[in-house]
């Protein structure tokens, strides 16, 4: 059985929608709300992405494994492999030539596809990092139904703080489920 570990090196910047979009959306005026909104939003992208496997905005990632296998880069879509390190057998770490591999990115998620003649690894828990970046450019590339579904789910948090009977928890109906369908990867 293969390891691995998945780690945010540098989170994203920006907003998937904005307040001002989640106001509209929730038919809300004045600025006494602002701030719980804003938490709001930061808890529906975490769901989003989590339901959808998805990174929503420009994230860097570090995934360490313990062998050099074809492995699946979590989170798409892909940007860029900024690097590929490992500890040889004499536990110094060396960076893996890009000619030793080839990315496989026509579907999600992305896979990087290692050459059979290898380095040997040092004998350690997870000798081998890849360095990569992925996400959407920024809230405009990133697909509207996937935008509606965050939406959805502020309304459904804000809905059900004030009420037990919320007419937002849609998130969990299959309407809402289709909208996020086409851009849901991997088994969440």
């Amino acid at each position: 059985m293969s390891r691995s570990k998945l780690q945010i090196t540098t989170p994203p910047s920006g907003n998937v929608v904005t307040l001002e979009q989640v106001k509209s959306h929730l038919r809300i005026d004045g600025y006494d709300q602002d701030t719980y909104l804003s938490t709001l939003i930061i808890s529906a992208v975490k769901l989003t992405e989590r339901a959808t496997g998805r990174a929503l905005l420009r994230t860097s990632f570090s995934i360490s494994v313990d062998t050099f296998r074809d492995i699946e880069l979590p989170k798409p879509p892909f940007v860029a492999i900024s690097s590929i390190t490992y500890l040889d057998d004499a536990s110094q770490s060396q960076t893996l030539a890009t000619t030793t591999y080839d990315i496989d990115d026509a579907e999600e998620p992305c896979l990087i596809v290692f050459e059979k003649d290898l380095p040997q690894l040092a004998d350690t828990r997870l000798p081998i990092t890849i360095n990569y970046s992925a996400g959407y450019a920024d809230a405009d590339a990133i697909p509207e139904p996937i935008k509606q579904y965050v939406l959805m789910i502020v309304g459904s948090l804000y809905d059900t703080s004030r009420s037990a009977h919320s007419e937002y928890a849609l998130h969990t109906t299959p309407t809402a489920r289709m909208l996020i369908a086409p851009y849901m990867v991997g088994e969440i």
